[in-house]
Order: C-alpha cells, then sequence, then structure tokens
C-alpha cells in the first residue's frame, strides 16, 4: 500500500469515531427562560380604622375609642395611616357626606378608594356611668370585625365588656371616678382583644420596622398607588 493510502486511512480512521459520535448527540436547546414567581402575601400590612359606629349616645367616645384603636395597631407592628387621610377619602366617597356613611358600603369599594389591605369595623355600644346612691359604675363594651379589603372576607373579629364600680363620698363625685375611669376600662378592653389580633411585619420580633406614615406622606404614596 502506498503511502498516499496510508495516510487516507489514517485520517478516515481519526475522523470517523468524530463523525458518529456528533450525529448521536443531541442538539443544544436553548436554556428555558426564567420562571417568576408571583410574589406571595406575607400578610396584612396597612389597615384602615374606619369611623366608630357609636351606638353608646356618647358622641365624644368615638374619638378616644378611634385614636387608642390607631395607636394598639401602631403597637402590633402596622403602619399609623392618618385619621383624616381615611375620613376625607371616605367623605369623597359618599359625594361630600359624613365618613360614617361610608361604613355601609362594600368592604371592596372602600378598600380600593384608600390603597389598604384590609379595613378594621369598631362597634361602641356600652360608654359611661350611672349613679345609685354613693356608687356610680364605669361600663364599655366594643366589638371588632377585621374585613379583607379586596374579598371582603372577615379575618378577624373580637369583642369584651369591662364594667367597674366606684364609691365616694357623695354621689356625683363617685360619677366624676367613674367617667375618668372609661379611659381606663378601654385600655383594658384593648389589651384583651389585641392578644389575638395578628402581629403585623413591624412587630417586636419580626425584623420589621415600625412606621408613622404622615398626612403628606401617606398622600403622596396613595397618589403613587393610584
Amino acid at each position: 500500500m502506498s503511502l498516499r493510502w496510508k495516510i487516507i486511512l489514517l485520517v478516515c480512521l481519526v475522523t470517523l469515531p468524530m463523525m458518529m459520535g456528533c450525529a448521536s448527540r443531541k442538539p443544544l436547546e436553548p436554556d428555558p427562560e426564567p420562571v417568576l414567581e408571583e410574589e406571595e402575601e406575607s400578610g396584612l400590612r396597612l389597615i384602615a380604622v374606619l369611623p366608630v359606629d357609636n351606638r353608646s349616645g356618647d358622641e365624644l367616645a368615638s374619638e378616644i375609642v378611634r385614636n387608642e384603636i390607631r395607636q394598639q395597631l401602631y403597637f402590633k407592628g402596622y403602619p399609623a395611616i392618618p385619621i383624616v387621610f381615611i375620613d376625607e377619602k371616605l367623605s369623597e366617597l359618599v359625594g361630600g357626606g359624613a365618613p360614617e356613611d361610608a361604613l355601609s358600603l362594600p368592604p371592596q369599594k372602600v378598600g380600593a378608594a384608600l390603597g389598604v389591605d384590609a379595613l378594621l369595623y369598631t362597634t361602641l355600644t356600652k360608654w359611661g356611668t350611672s349613679k345609685r346612691f354613693l356608687f356610680a359604675s364605669t361600663d364599655v363594651s366594643v366589638s371588632f370585625v377585621l374585613k379583607c379589603a379586596k374579598t371582603g372576607e372577615i379575618l378577624w373579629e373580637e369583642s369584651s365588656r369591662e364594667k367597674d364600680r366606684h364609691m365616694a363620698i357623695t354621689g356625683n363625685r363617685a360619677k366624676e371616678k367613674a367617667k375618668i375611669h372609661c379611659d381606663e376600662a378601654l385600655r383594658v378592653v384593648m389589651n384583651e382583644v389585641m392578644e389575638t389580633f395578628p402581629d403585623g411585619p413591624g412587630a417586636v420580633g419580626s425584623g420589621g420596622k415600625q412606621e408613622e406614615l404622615t398626612w403628606y406622606h401617606w398622600y403622596q404614596r396613595f397618589l403613587r398607588w393610584w
């Protein structure tokens, strides 16, 4: 065999296995695009404290109860949404009427107007004192319902009542003491119901940071959301 044929045979022996390997190999497919998973909801963050449904007959009690609720939510780790912002939006929602008129609207409609995750409804049924001789009693009864702003589903509900009795030298003095104790009774009620309320993103131990939103910052945030 001539040198020429030897070279040709050698080249064939070397290239043939390579050609067979390439033929058996599957063509490279492009890597699939990464699938972006939707961000899971970590829970509630923004809760609007709606006007109090006051059935106690004491007009001043509504503001006291609502401010106490807002403060308690802040301690639970939720951003404090200014009440003035909530009331202005609710008033616009009912055509310039009283913010309380919006309590009868569907939660979805109210939640969309406020841009929040949930709505806290409060009903005050007892707030006041009664006097008998040298004794006076304090009676505070409140119920709460937390509803999802997207579905209207009830997420949490609780109620509590605190009664106390006071004695003084005169009946009027006893009644004055009872009025003072209304605020203390409210705090007792709030502490009791908040034990079952879910912790917010800024609660101690959650790794979050509590956030006190001013009216201006909340309004700017609402505009960006809208």
